[in-house]
């Protein structure tokens, strides 16, 4: 699979055109920039290929070894000799010399060991499918976070607006809080009380305007960025009211972790077909050919000089090593059990997360629809009550509780908002339709 084409592939958003900064950031633009730089996706893109190189025909066993060696020796004397030998005359040597050239190059080939390099190479294709898969699963995580982190930024800006509305608000009740008092229709702890609320509000703004640097430096760190490199986002949250909906069946052949536990369980009985080879007789090729060159200044033989060919089977049976080969069988398979529970646990715990994430979808919108008509009526029940005060037809405390009920509202909102964005955000990831 090409994944540089998933960098491009988002099949999630869609943002309504608008006018924005240069500095804008859209929701594709900030996942197409973690797809591409978040650092946890880079090493397991790297593990992938990896894995990828071990995967191959020499690794498993299957391809021959050929290697060339040279034992070569010159030695030099200056001693003298003299041989005399019963019936002949004597010898004598001088300063004799020798040199010795042994160069040889060997071939071996496994040709048959049990079937043992084919369950090891079938083995290595499976480690090269699960890392690819992890890779993949990497890619749907850190998509659903980098979204989760960019929309939890707008619903905080969405809060500061909400904030900045109340205060508004609160600045015209102190004007009117102080006229009536200049006037003597209220009492000055009416105004007082405003003042209060009014700087209260005024510090809850500053510390969402923290709130908001700390998520863009939370998002920015998914993104491999500078913590202060300065972006603005979109002003709002769209939700997908009917998002694809899967069968269980669809959803555990398409789901990356499910599909790397059969592959592991596959890794388990690969293994196990390796230790059954080494009940099997292992059959050896061999090829060489060697040269050895033996000179001398001196002696009986002056040149010895030996080359050629030589080939030949070796065929190997195992009888008995204590037990170990059958002990080896014995662990793989318990091993190929512990997969097993283990693909078993992993289905469990698939289906369990998404049977609970479209739960908590279907809650989250229900929480939206149901703030969306709160806000209309709290918006009308604070102007209402801000025009009672401002006609002296209701007290400091009603409007107060006005006031109040609408920053909740507002609260409320913008929350119900985030937590369906990521209850549908959640259930596409467990689904493996954010990243095609």
């Amino acid at each position: 699979m090409n994944y540089k084409l998933i960098f491009a592939t988002i099949t999630f958003f869609t943002v309504t055109a608008q006018s924005y900064s240069q500095d804008l950031l859209t929701p594709g633009e900030a996942v197409a920039l973690a797809l591409q730089h978040n650092f946890h996706i880079q090493t397991e893109k790297n593990n992938a290929a990896v894995a990828g190189i071990n995967n191959s025909a020499g690794n498993a066993g299957m391809l021959p070894v050929v290697q060339a060696t040279v034992n070569g020796s010159l030695s030099l004397s200056s001693n003298d000799t003299k041989s005399a030998p019963a019936k002949s005359p004597v010898v004598e040597y001088s300063n004799d010399t020798g040199t010795v050239f042994n160069p040889e190059v060997t071939l071996t080939w496994t040709l048959f060991d049990g079937m043992r390099m084919f369950a090891e190479k079938s083995r290595l294709k499976r480690l090269q499918d699960i890392s690819s898969l992890n890779y993949r699963d990497t890619l749907q995580t850190v998509a659903a976070h980098t979204i989760t982190a960019y929309y939890d930024i707008v619903s905080a800006q969405q809060q500061l607006a909400g904030i900045e509305k109340a205060i508004t608000l609160s600045e015209e009740r102190v004007k009117i809080a102080e006229k009536q008092f200049e006037v003597g229709s209220a009492s000055k702890v009416d105004f007082l009380q405003a003042r209060l609320d009014l700087n209260q509000q005024k510090s809850s703004l500053l510390a969402e305007q923290d709130l908001i640097i700390q998520k863009k430096i939370a998002l920015n760190l998914l993104l491999t960025r500078p913590p202060e490199t300065a972006f603005a986002t979109v002003d709002s949250i769209p939700v997908n009211y009917t998002p694809p909906q899967r069968g269980w069946a669809d959803l555990q052949a398409d789901n990356f972790e499910v599909i790397a536990g059969v592959k592991s369980v596959e890794v388990a009985e690969l293994e196990r077909k390796k230790a059954l080879a080494q009940f099997l007789p292992t059959l050896d090729f061999s090829a060489g050919y060697a040269l050895d060159n033996q000179q001398y200044t001196a002696g009986s033989t002056l040149l010895d000089k030996t080359w050629g060919w030589s080939a030949g089977l070796a065929l190997s049976v195992p009888l008995f090593n204590g037990f170990n080969t059958v002990h080896a069988l014995s662990i793989a398979d318990l091993n190929v059990s512990n997969s097993r529970i283990a693909l078993d646990n992993t289905r469990l715990r698939i289906r369990s997360a998404w049977f609970q994430a479209q739960s908590d979808f279907e809650k989250a919108l229900e929480a939206l629809k149901l703030e969306e008509e709160n806000i209309g009526v709290a918006d009308e029940n604070v102007k209402i009550a801000l025009e009672r005060f401002r006609l002296a037809e209701s007290t400091s405390i009603e409007m107060r509780t006005a006031e109040v009920s609408y920053v909740d509202a507002i609260t409320r909102l913008v929350t119900a908002r985030f937590n369906a964005k990521a209850a549908e955000t959640e259930l596409l990831r467990i689904q493996c339709e954010l990243v095609k």
